[in-house]
């Protein structure tokens, strides 16, 4: 027993050498910051000093040119005064012996003339007036203000060891987050930011990963990362140069994408579809599914919470392929079979209908931001471009790029600056004008067709793709055509998508 206690001890005792050994190492690093924050805070005031040692500087310079300058003038002055005198000196010299009457009157002459020329003389050309002025403004008070927030003291009370992050598991290609919480020694949480908080990420290989961390500034951290393969990382997070709770994390990046959350079965209940074509959001987030097999357009919220259905006017005979948000929020529905353009409120409540001579078979619709509305007509194969009036500005012509010919269903979205883009078993892409930019294939050409397609403002476009068996989501970058990731999880069981959406790109 004695010796159990003794190895016991033993243990004890190392583990409180290397307490006060590590308490030790804290006393030295906070002499070595004290010294370090004196040295940098004497460096600061020293340039202070200088800043307003030369502005002193400056203005006494300031003053001695403008005395230069009038005593200059007044020098000069002086010199002309002395030449007038030794002038009126030598008309007098000599008038005791002039007898000639002529010599004196133009001597008298030119004295009357300096007599009138006298008042010139007699006061200075310049003024002697120099002065100092410091409250001509608000610049001392000012001053003074902001030489009482110069310089900041800031201390710290966060007990690393019980700090803690939440950490979890990823999926590739995707932002991953992780939010650090600091607090004291008692637990207490922390309510400011400024920790020195430092993060290291490593793939199983070996691999740094990049990370940045927001400091929230009231006692949290959020870390960002991005991984670009799929395995397990070590998330290494110190404060104060010691581990937080828990650290190094361990999570895994997926290559699936599975949902987060998702809505919907086959059926005619309010939580089920027949036959979902086409999706919209409002600004909101509100979402608007055109459940065409169910004559309605069903209205969830941002969490996918069903809220109510919207039928009647533009949805007849199963026809509603297309929707579409416009900038004053109202809705446009598209129905290939009546060929008519409907509005109608966020509510449902009929607006305004229009169609168009030229229609035959008008699939899909998009509104740009300047309230054009793109009507795709699968059968002539070509884009309508109406104008808010829904008068015809334009028609773009489709055939001849790639498969265009063909008569599978294609979608038309609107790009990050308007221009108009069409899928089918590629991804056209239009100006604004209507003039041809360019092509973006899908990675392998290995056939098949979009079934949806929509761009964001930071330059990706997302759309469904369907291959055979296959059917998966792509994001391609919109200015090169690269494609960035697939979405193809198993837990999504995808078959036939129709339309997307993008709430936010993560």
């Amino acid at each position: 027993m004695s010796e159990v206690i003794m190895k016991k001890a033993n243990i004890c005792i190392n583990r409180l050498n290397t307490a006060t050994e590590n308490v030790n190492n804290e006393l030295c690093k906070l002499e070595e910051n004290l010294e370090k924050s004196c040295e940098i805070a004497n460096h600061t005031f020293y340039e202070l000093l200088k800043i307003v040692e030369n502005r002193k500087q400056d203005l006494l310079s300031t003053m001695k040119k403008y005395q230069v300058e009038k005593k200059g003038s007044l020098l000069e002055q002086l010199a002309t005064i002395k030449r007038e005198k030794l002038a009126v000196d030598q008309l007098c010299q000599g008038l005791d012996n002039e007898v000639e009457v002529r010599n004196i009157f133009k001597k008298i002459c030119l004295i009357n003339e300096k007599m009138n020329n006298m008042p010139v003389f007699g006061e200075p050309r310049e003024n002697g007036f120099i002065t100092y002025e410091y409250e001509h403004n608000r610049a001392f008070d000012d001053l003074q203000t902001a030489l009482g927030t110069f310089g900041k003291v800031r201390t710290s009370t966060t007990f690393s060891p019980l700090c803690t992050a939440q950490v979890e598991d990823i999926s590739v290609h995707l932002e991953g987050q992780t939010l650090v919480t600091a607090v004291d020694f008692k637990g207490n949480p922390q309510s400011v930011g400024g920790d020195p908080l430092v993060v290291e990420i490593f793939h199983e290989n070996g691999e740094l990963v990049k990370a940045t961390v927001v400091d929230n500034s009231n006692g949290t951290y959020t870390v960002k990362y991005r991984t670009e393969m799929p395995g397990v990382y070590k998330l290494h997070i110190t404060i104060f140069g010691r581990p937080i709770k828990d650290s190094p994390f361990r999570f895994e990046a997926l290559q699936d994408i599975n949902p987060v959350v998702s809505f919907g079965t086959t059926g005619c209940e309010d939580n089920q579809f027949l036959q979902p074509c086409a999706v919209a959001i409002s600004p909101a987030g509100q979402i608007f599914v055109l459940d065409t097999g169910n004559n309605r357009i069903k209205v969830l919220g941002p969490d996918l919470e069903f809220i109510h259905h919207i039928v009647g006017v533009g949805l007849e005979e199963c026809g509603g392929t297309g929707i579409a948000v416009t900038h004053v929020n109202s809705l446009l529905v598209i129905n290939w079979k009546t060929k008519y353009i409907t509005e109608l409120t966020f509510d449902g409540e009929f607006i305004s209908q229009s169609t168009h001579s030229d229609f035959v078979e008008p699939m899909d619709i998009a509104v740009n931001s300047q309230g054009e509305i793109l009507i795709l007509d699968n059968n002539l194969n070509c884009v309508f471009i109406l104008d808010e009036s829904r008068n015809l500005l334009q028609k773009i012509e489709l055939t001849g790029f790639n498969n265009t010919e063909s008569h599978a269903i294609k979608f038309v979205a609107v790009g990050p600056k308007d221009e108009i883009l069409v899928g089918d078993s590629s991804v056209l892409v239009f100006g604004s004008s209507g003039e041809f930019l360019k092509e973006i294939y899908p990675e392998g050409r290995n056939g098949g067709h979009f079934g949806g397609l929509v761009s964001d403002k930071e330059g990706n476009l997302l759309v469904c793709r369907s291959e055979k068996n296959k059917h998966y989501i792509q994001i391609f970058n919109f200015v090169s055509g690269h494609l960035l990731f697939c979405i193809n999880s198993p837990k999504t069981k995808l078959k036939r998508p129709a339309g997307v959406a993008i709430l936010k790109m993560s």
